[in-house]
């Protein structure tokens, strides 16, 4: 899973819930205005691509998901009337041994990683992480401590359980957890 975006729309939708700022500018509006405000995004304006303002490079790799995981898995691209929503996959499968022997591949991959998180933090970061570590460290305190679920969110959730003939309070009774 990667994201082509300077950010993922799921953060902004949750920050738009809160009624909060986006912590930096990373959507434009539909003047194309740099902004920090959630909900210009969805107003017409647009998601940064990596790279933010002087990302073309990363525009083109966001042309390519769309092109392997919107047109040729059938949900369609972002901008097309037959978008079906929702997300596309694209998965690709690599015979390591194809091209090199495996205990080198994971020798390697393994010493590039090392190296990475060896990296000097910019002034106040703690570390340099890989993909997938904020990931599972997000995962391990969300074990512990549960998810929190903005309230405008819940109050969607609630919604949509009620009009598919969920019983939500039994549910909510059956777990202390849940608000």
């Amino acid at each position: 899973d990667i994201a082509t975006s300077i950010c993922a729309e799921g953060k902004i939708r949750v920050k738009s819930h809160e009624g909060r700022e986006l912590p930096y500018e990373c959507i434009v509006d539909k003047d194309g205005r740099l902004t920090r405000n959630p909900n210009a995004l969805y107003e017409g304006g647009a998601i940064l691509p990596m790279g933010g303002e002087v990302g073309y490079k990363g525009f083109s790799l966001g042309l390519a998901v769309e092109v392997l995981g919107g047109i040729l898995s059938g949900t369609g691209y972002s901008y097309s009337k037959k978008f079906l929503g929702g997300n596309g996959v694209f998965m690709e499968a690599i015979k390591v041994e194809a091209f090199m022997d495996l205990e080198e591949f994971k020798r390697e991959v393994g010493e590039l990683a090392r190296a990475v998180r060896s990296s000097k933090p910019r002034p106040g970061f703690k570390s340099i992480m890989t993909p997938g570590e904020i990931e599972y460290k997000t995962r391990k305190r969300r074990l512990r401590e549960g998810i929190h679920v903005p309230e405008k969110t819940w109050m969607e959730i609630v919604k949509v359980a009620r009009e598919l003939g969920v019983e939500m309070e039994k549910i909510m009774e059956s777990n202390p957890r849940m608000p």
